[in-house]
């Protein structure tokens, strides 16, 4: 019988340290023709007109660069991007945020719809493979089947156990799954920008040696330059 085996992972107090949140905002509105707004708060805060003490009303249509102000006028924001895709009646938000702040994990946005209005419905969804709470790497026999608990300890003793769950490590590594949390960064000149990435959910079994990078001015890609 295999020996079970434990790993220890202690609490980390983020609080004030470096952290990033990717999240995505999906805005879907019933009537494109009908004027739709919402209010956008993080952490506490909420968009305010400027100079006023009133709630911006955000159009659902808003993109880019001028949600990226928007959000940057909180207090409460240290870094962000946003990348947008507009569609007929369809937005979907990518929202990074990073740098220093005064909790110990990010919250998600909060989107609140006109409650005037039943045209707009507002979707976020975090993603935790990016957040603050630490991943540990388990170093398995591959082609082998494994049990899993999990428990919590304070200064009482320990909780009991998730529901144990099985697993099979892979017999052979395949390809991972894509990045994740890819987004367009900052613009920084007229001819030059940032690009943000994490790593895949899955590297396939083995380790991620590098990233590539393609542009090309055509979406066929027929012509592209690579950066390994």
């Amino acid at each position: 019988m295999m020996e079970v085996s434990t790993l220890w992972t202690p609490f980390q107090d983020t609080t004030g340290a470096a952290q990033t949140l990717a999240l995505t905002i999906h805005l879907e509105v019933t009537n494109v023709g009908t004027a739709t707004t919402y209010t956008l708060s993080f952490a506490g805060e909420t968009v305010l007109d400027t100079g006023t003490t009133n709630p911006t009303n955000i159009p659902w249509a808003t993109i880019d660069n001028d949600l990226k102000t928007a959000l940057e006028s909180l207090d409460s924001v240290d870094g962000v991007s946003v990348a947008s895709v507009l569609s007929t009646g369809t937005v979907v938000h990518t929202i990074s945020f990073w740098g220093t702040y005064p909790m110990k994990k990010l919250p998600l946005l909060v989107v609140t719809p006109d409650p005037t209005s039943t045209n707009l419905k507002a979707y976020v969804r975090g993603n935790d493979a990016v957040a603050v709470t630490k991943q540990d790497n388990l170093i398995l026999e591959n082609s082998q089947a494994y049990a899993f608990r999990v428990f919590a300890e304070n200064s009482k003793g320990f909780s009991d156990s998730v529901s144990i769950f099985q697993a099979q490590t892979s017999t052979s590594s395949v390809v991972p799954t894509p990045p994740t949390g890819v987004s367009l960064g900052e613009f920084h000149g007229d001819t030059w920008l940032s690009i943000n990435y994490w790593a895949p959910l899955y590297s396939g079994g083995a380790e991620v040696s590098m990233y590539r990078i393609e542009w090309d001015s055509s979406p066929n890609f027929d012509s592209s330059s690579i950066v390994p």
